[in-house]
C-alpha cells in the first residue's frame, strides 16, 4: 500500500497527537522540518557522492576477482574452524587420558580458612618460662630489655 502524506496544517506548536502518532518522534510539524521529514529523494550533495561510490565498487572488481576472493576467503575460513576443531578433540582426547586427581578439598580449605582467619581448631601453646634445660628463656622474662644479639627488641608496628 502507499499513503500519501500531506502537511494540512503546519504550526509551531507541540502537537500531542502528532507526538503519539509518530510513537515520540515528531512533536512539531513546523516549516522548518516539513522538507527533511517529507524529502523522497537524498540532497543533490548526497546522491552525487553515492553515485560516486557505485561508479567506483563497480569499476575497481570484476566479477571473477571477486569471486576468486570470495573462494579465498572461504579457504581460510574453513582451514580455521578445521584447526580449532582438531586442538579442541586434542584437548579433550588429553584431559581424558590423563586422570587428574584433585589436588586439594572444599573440606580442608574451609578448615584451613578457618583456622587462618578464626584460630578454629588451634591448640594453644603452654606458655612457660623455662627452656628445655630448666634455664628460664631470655625473651620470656620480666626483665627483659635486649634481644639475643644485645639491642633492643624491634617495635611492632600496626597499620
Amino acid at each position: 500500500r502507499k499513503y500519501v502524506c500531506m502537511p494540512l496544517l503546519l504550526a509551531q506548536d507541540h502537537d500531542s497527537d502528532l507526538f503519539n502518532l509518530t510513537e515520540g518522534r515528531v512533536a512539531v510539524f513546523s516549516h522548518e522540518i516539513v522538507p527533511d521529514y517529507l524529502r523522497t529523494k537524498p540532497l543533490p550533495e548526497v546522491e552525487e557522492k553515492e553515485e560516486e561510490l557505485n561508479k567506483l565498487a563497480n569499476t575497481s572488481l570484476t566479477q571473477e576477482a571477486i569471486q576468486k576472493q570470495i573462494t579465498h576467503l572461504n579457504k581460510l575460513c574453513n582451514s580455521s574452524i578445521n584447526s580449532i576443531s582438531n586442538l579442541k578433540l586434542e584437548t579433550d582426547s588429553d584431559i581424558h587420558s590423563r586422570n587428574f586427581q584433585s589436588t586439594s578439598s572444599p573440606a580442608d580449605t574451609n578448615t584451613l580458612l578457618a583456622a587462618v582467619s578464626f584460630g578454629k581448631g588451634l591448640k594453644p601453646q603452654p606458655r612457660s618460662a623455662l627452656t628445655p634445660g630448666g634455664a628460664p628463656h631470655p625473651m620470656l622474662s620480666p626483665g627483659f630489655s635486649q634481644g639475643p644479639s644485645g639491642h633492643p627488641p624491634p617495635q611492632l608496628m600496626r597499620y
